[in-house]
């Protein structure tokens, strides 16, 4: 009887072994600046997690809350169940950066002043985000010149030309790969360019 040859091993493709650098958050009513947004989470490979309003994002902030303190009792029981010290010594730097985490849940909050125009929503949000996660870093962005220089000397945020972020996202990677501390990415040759496209229906 003939020997069946061994099947070949997957190969997984190197797209999927990618993994992405960091997450932020972006709150915005308008679908535009979310398409900038797509693309710069395209090119600096970081995972996006959008919201259209100070509600929604003050939702998906708490619910990334728990679920890294629903990671760091896991990484406690597992500490304490263990008898390998050098286990206890690897859960134990876990569970440090969990408690890091927590006071910073996403590496980077981008945030809208006016949602809509002319109602500055984005102050309160901001608020709410510095007094309850003082280390978390937030990025404003708006016309209303006024608003961002009160948040940058009040909480100490950063800020970038609302007009210069509709029409060009250079400055917002810019922001991001600094305040991330980002390794440039190497793109290979005759990759397809990005193609924003809207994330809600109409």
């Amino acid at each position: 009887m003939p020997l069946r040859p061994k099947p070949k091993r997957a190969v997984r493709s190197k797209s999927v072994e990618k993994r992405f650098r960091g997450t932020f958050l972006h709150v915005e009513d308008d679908d535009m600046p979310h398409n900038n947004t797509n693309e710069v989470a395209h090119d600096l490979r970081l995972k996006k997690v959008f919201a259209y309003d100070p509600i929604e994002a003050k939702y998906k902030l708490e619910k990334r809350v728990n679920a890294i303190r629903k990671l760091w009792r896991i990484k406690r029981l597992q500490r304490d169940r263990t008898r390998d010290p050098k286990r206890k010594v690897f859960l134990q730097g876990q569970m440090d950066y969990l408690d890091g985490m927590q006071k910073a849940p996403f590496d980077m909050i981008i945030s809208d002043v006016n949602m809509p125009a002319r109602n500055p929503t984005g102050l309160g949000l901001v608020r709410y985000i510095k007094k309850g996660y003082p280390n978390q870093k937030v990025l404003v962005y708006s016309d209303d010149y006024a608003n961002i220089r009160h948040l940058e000397k009040e909480h100490g945020v950063l800020s970038v030309n609302k007009v210069s972020e509709k029409n060009n996202v250079d400055e917002l990677k810019e922001h991001l790969v600094r305040e991330l501390k980002l390794a440039p990415i190497k793109k290979p040759k005759g990759k397809a360019k990005f193609t924003p496209t809207r994330i809600r229906g109409p």
